[in-house]
């Protein structure tokens, strides 16, 4: 390997630097982007008519005020009735956010920047790994797996605006 002068180390460190934080630009400017083409498909293949609970009990998912939406995994169910709950009740988001918050000891569950989850507990990568658009500027923690979590953050947004828990929104687990 060839000896570099240390200002030649500087000037390509400074490149990698460059290269690394332009590379990070563009995988959350990818990220957006895929949430964005995400959200237009549930949109354009959403179904039409009410499907009754009985038909649906294979496919895990959750019924948003008499519309089922299939999801697979508990983050989904998580991030899919936020994103109805914020699209549906923009007036309502500060409320929702501070009672969700309060089922919480380290993190917000919803913020208006990425940080602002985790208070400044997690690194920045570990933010953007667990962390997506929700809407208008509002991010949403995708770090949730437990279901009875879930379920107690969701009640009190769903309690702020005036939903009622297993009449207007209902989880439906595999095998339920």
């Amino acid at each position: 390997m060839l000896l570099l002068k240390d200002e030649e180390v500087l000037v390509e460190l400074e490149r990698i630097d460059q290269a690394i934080g332009a590379s990070e630009t563009l995988l959350e400017t990818l990220r957006r982007k895929r949430l964005k083409l995400d959200s237009h498909l549930d949109n354009r293949t959403r179904p039409t008519t009410v499907v009754s609970s009985t038909t649906t009990r294979r496919q895990p998912g959750v019924f948003y005020r008499g519309e089922f939406i299939v999801c697979r995994k508990t983050v989904r169910m998580h991030t899919t009735v936020l994103r109805r709950l914020w699209k549906d009740f923009p007036e309502q988001r500060d409320a929702m956010a501070a009672a969700m918050a309060a089922c919480g000891y380290s993190r917000n569950y919803v913020a208006r920047t990425r940080e602002g989850l985790f208070d400044g507990f997690k690194s920045s990568s570990w933010v953007r790994r667990y962390s997506e658009d929700l809407v208008n500027g509002w991010y949403v923690d995708t770090n949730m797996s437990s279901r009875d979590l879930m379920q107690r953050v969701l009640r009190q947004a769903a309690k702020v605006v005036g939903l009622k828990w297993s009449e207007d929104i209902q989880i439906v687990w595999a095998n339920s």
